[in-house]
């Protein structure tokens, strides 16, 4: 009985740590002087191991 109490908490909290890494990150990269949209930059992110280029408005 007690196996099975634990075998069901480890389920759940397995299930709920996989639920809980959908997540989108969203931003804008602008030069620093002219403040104008960066287009084509790569961003990284590493807690999160992956990255993504920006558009011609400078979104991630």
């Amino acid at each position: 009985m007690m196996n099975r109490f634990y075998l069901i908490a480890v389920f759940l909290f397995i299930s709920s740590v996989a639920a809980a890494q959908n997540a989108a990150l969203k931003g804008q990269i602008t030069d620093e002087t002219t403040k104008e949209p960066l287009s084509g930059a790569y961003v990284h992110f590493d807690s999160i191991k992956g990255g993504s280029i920006t558009d011609a408005f400078g979104h991630y």
